[in-house]
């Protein structure tokens, strides 16, 4: 009924989002060090004060359609694959078993379709895991609804209700709420999700994948891939009438990782695990010479890396063995002097700092981001032909 939606909406809506000040990394590349001794203490990025380091955000996460080409229960075991490849049920069994082999490593998950389906079949040692997971930030949720629905064709009702019902799930549970909107793969974007979906849901940002290619070249080359989104004009100041919002992809258009560093059993990319040292320089050096030019398509000192595509991590051992590679070893040829990081990343910044992350986390220091370069003269924004909400950069 109408009266409980609107309940479930408020009770979503008294967890106000809060974007703390403090952008919690990895207190050194040492201590973050992504092997099974790591130590998963933080500090702010003052650290590196001088505004000479790239903060290099890696987020593991999967993209799992809660009905698409097969069934809700034909994706979650895998059965009749000959339409496609996808079992939910085995990429959140590897997934926890992948984050207690190592405290470094951070999840991301989305429809609680299909994690509320696994919760059920869990006893209770397993569900006690997942909730010290939960609680260290090791796994996390982002949007948290019932499904990612579409922008376009749905009735706010609709989104309302079936985000509402995932997140009275994830807080009777799991005792937790999602601040971050993740809408990766919905093509088109309403100042309707923007406004009521995103700052009236509670959360910090939104970001998503799909966009115009006309649009994203035009932000590509004006470095404005990420940036404020002002919603909805009659709603003024309100609280949520302005929001932070970030393409995935590497700003590429969608939401998988940097070209050739697809690290999933389903993929053709080469593992980094087992390369001679030869060929795991080169591949390390054509990596971070993707993130440069990510960099140089947004603005501020943090990038992230969506590592991750659709009902991938159905073997997350292999995805998150050969991203702990990608990372010592970008920190390694750093260390040595092996790699000219401050030339592949001139003139802006002299060093990078690579460690896994989540939305939230990221949302965090993008606001630093943006509050410290609120100074500045504001770039120009683009305005949406069917409202006048704009998104400015």
């Amino acid at each position: 009924t109408m009266i409980r939606r609107i309940g479930l909406l408020l009770a979503v809506v008294l967890f106000p989002a809060v974007v703390s000040a403090d952008c919690p990394v990895p207190s050194s590349d040492d201590d973050a060090a992504a092997d099974t001794t790591t130590s998963t203490t933080s500090s702010s990025v003052d650290d590196d004060d001088d505004g000479r380091t790239l903060f290099v955000h890696v987020v593991p996460h999967t993209h799992d359609d809660v009905g698409w080409l097969k069934t809700v229960d034909q994706y979650y075991y895998g059965t009749n694959s000959t339409i496609q490849r996808a079992q939910v049920k085995y990429i959140l069994d590897t997934v926890v078993l992948a984050l207690q082999q190592n405290p470094a490593r951070k999840f991301t998950y989305v429809e609680m379709a299909f994690f509320s389906k696994w919760w059920h079949e869990q006893n209770d040692g397993t569900k006690d895991d997942v909730k010290a997971l939960v609680r260290d930030g090791r796994l996390s949720f982002a949007n948290g609804g019932w499904c990612m629905h579409d922008e376009a064709s749905t009735h706010y009702v609709g989104m309302i209700d079936q985000t509402s019902l995932g997140h009275d799930f994830l807080r009777r549970e799991l005792d937790c709420v999602p601040r971050v909107g993740w809408q990766l793969d919905p093509f088109g974007h309403s100042s309707t999700q923007a406004s009521l979906m995103t700052g009236g849901m509670g959360f910090d940002a939104l970001y998503f994948g799909r966009i115009d290619y006309q649009d994203m070249n035009e932000r590509r080359r004006e470095s404005r891939c990420e940036g404020l989104w002002s919603a909805s004009p009659s709603l003024g100041d309100d609280d949520f009438a302005t929001i932070f919002w970030g393409l995935t992809g590497s700003y590429s258009g969608n939401y998988g990782p940097p070209r050739g560093f697809c690290f999933d059993s389903g993929c053709d990319d080469d593992y980094l695990i087992g390369a001679d040292e030869d060929r795991l320089k080169g591949r390390i050096e054509d990596f971070l010479t993707q993130v440069a030019v990510q960099a140089s398509r947004t603005r501020g000192h943090h990038v992230m890396l969506t590592m991750g595509e659709d009902f991938q991590y159905d073997n997350a051992i292999i995805n998150f063995e050969n991203t702990d590679k990608l990372i010592d070893s970008v920190r390694r040829y750093q260390s040595a002097g092996e790699i000219d990081v401050p030339s592949m990343f001139a003139p802006r910044f002299d060093r990078v700092r690579i460690f896994y992350s989540n939305p939230e986390i990221y949302t965090k220091c993008k606001n630093d981001d943006f509050l410290t370069l609120s100074g500045d003269e504001p770039p120009p924004s683009a305005a949406s032909s069917s409202s006048s909400s704009s998104l400015a950069g």
